[in-house]
């Protein structure tokens, strides 16, 4: 069958705007606790492309691009919580349904922090809410949209809503100190209605071909600026990942 790449899903596919205020101080206060009392509490393994579904439910420490996360499922999530992603994919597209979330936590801590430009795999996925929980620093989103590269900086407790299937999304390289930490939560919705585009698509759409030759050139380019060229050298930074992990506890309370 083939796909018109030009045509989007149901839901309204712009440039959202951000949510200021996401949660209440309160909420955001249980928030931080629930991912604290995750650190504490789930299992930790390494990245292994092989076992993502062995693996959910669990930290993953992906020294690939400086970070760990944890997939949950709707049964995982406080219900309070629940309420309020209800209440905002209402307003999104009532016709979507909330799949999982994803918390993550990137820290040098853990690899070098990145994020390439890239879709996420073609499912029936609709959107994803981008919320900011507490960071030390201001690292831009950049979306892909109608050919152009629209930047965003979220502050704490600020959500982005994304259209990650339909338009490339990367983070803007930079280099962070040691003592910097970005933690965010990732809420996925699908529509059953939408008719996925094709897997080969991912990580970058035909119609990303035109005009991702020379972002993907600039962003590597930045990469080594902030690295050094031996940023894709990820066996040296498991090596340096490890190293770093076995002498500290991953759950510290007075940091991400």
């Amino acid at each position: 069958m083939e796909i018109d790449i030009s045509k989007k899903n149901n839901i309204n596919h712009k440039n959202f705007e951000i949510i200021k205020n996401f949660f209440t101080e309160e909420q955001l206060d249980l928030c931080k606790k629930y991912i604290k009392n995750l650190y504490a509490n789930k299992k930790f393994v390494y990245y292994d492309s092989e076992k993502k579904k062995e693996n959910a439910g669990c930290w993953v420490v992906n020294h690939f691009v400086g970070r760990i996360n944890i997939l949950l499922n709707k049964s995982q999530i406080p219900p309070e919580f629940l309420n309020l992603l209800e209440l905002h994919r209402k307003k999104i597209n009532n016709n979507s349904v909330l799949d999982s979330i994803e918390i993550v936590v990137y820290s040098n801590l853990y690899g070098n922090p990145r994020l390439d430009p890239h879709i996420d795999p073609p499912t029936k996925r609709d959107f994803m809410l981008n919320i900011q929980i507490d960071s030390t620093l201001s690292w831009p989103i950049v979306q892909h949209i109608n050919d152009n590269s629209v930047y965003h900086v979220l502050n704490n407790n600020e959500c982005l809503p994304m259209d990650v299937v339909n338009n490339v999304h990367w983070r803007e390289p930079i280099k962070i100190n040691d003592d910097d930490y970005v933690v965010m939560i990732f809420a996925y919705f699908d529509d059953e209605s939408i008719t996925p585009y094709p897997k080969d698509w991912y990580p970058h759409p035909p119609m990303w071909k035109k005009n991702g030759v020379e972002i993907r050139k600039k962003f590597t380019e930045q990469i080594i600026e902030n690295y050094g060229v031996d940023s894709d050298n990820f066996n040296s930074i498991k090596e340096r990942v490890v190293k770093n992990t076995s002498k500290a506890s991953f759950y510290n309370p007075t940091r991400y």
